[in-house]
């Protein structure tokens, strides 16, 4: 069993809920709020970078922090797969460029596209879900970079943070065939 600490529309905290729910291990999901004050102290329990997700492994008290790692640490049963571990870093990579942007949006600072820094940020973005659109992902298996894929488009729709639909006719049929999973659906941010 395990408890999970995060916030609810975090794509980081949502990959790992999807992830315990394919794999069906027990966990308890403490909901926080990541911006507050009481939120930033509970993380502050569990180490300085005050990060979601944190999962704890309730037996042994072991704290995991980071969702690659977690993936890594819930999936050690397998073996590394070099290209997956690269398509997990590029949608790390998306994700946090698309977080320094809703965080400069909340804090009301310069988020135009022709800012240098967000200007950067925003291709990144773009080119990233081009690579993945290009990769036509569309199948029968929700693996690890599908479920990734999922949680960051969604996290974009709920957000209504980047127009990533596009001219992206295979991220859209992707996002299609999975939104009605049950462990997609059980972890929405919306509910």
């Amino acid at each position: 069993m395990y408890t999970l600490i995060g916030s609810g529309p975090s794509p980081y905290v949502r990959r790992t809920r999807i992830l315990l729910e394919e794999l069906k291990l027990g966990y308890d999901f403490q909901k926080i709020d990541v911006m507050s004050k009481d939120g930033q102290n509970v993380l502050a329990k569990y180490g300085p970078i005050r990060r979601v997700p944190v999962l704890i492994e309730n037996s042994s008290q072991k704290i995991i922090r980071d969702s690659a790692i977690i993936d890594q640490y819930l999936k050690s049963h397998t073996t590394l797969d070099l290209e997956k571990e690269d398509e997990k870093n590029l949608l790390n990579e998306v994700c946090s460029s698309a977080l320094l942007v809703l965080q400069l949006q909340r804090f009301k600072l310069d988020t135009d596209k022709s800012n240098p820094l967000t200007q950067n940020h925003w291709k990144r973005i773009g080119d990233i879900l081009n690579y993945f659109d290009q990769k036509k992902l569309v199948q029968d298996e929700f693996d690890v970079i599908s479920q990734w894929l999922f949680c960051t488009l969604d996290w974009f729709e709920y957000r209504e943070l980047y127009p990533w639909r596009d001219e992206r006719a295979h991220l859209i049929s992707f996002y299609e065939q999975f939104k009605e999973r049950d462990s997609v659906i059980k972890t929405d941010p919306r509910t």
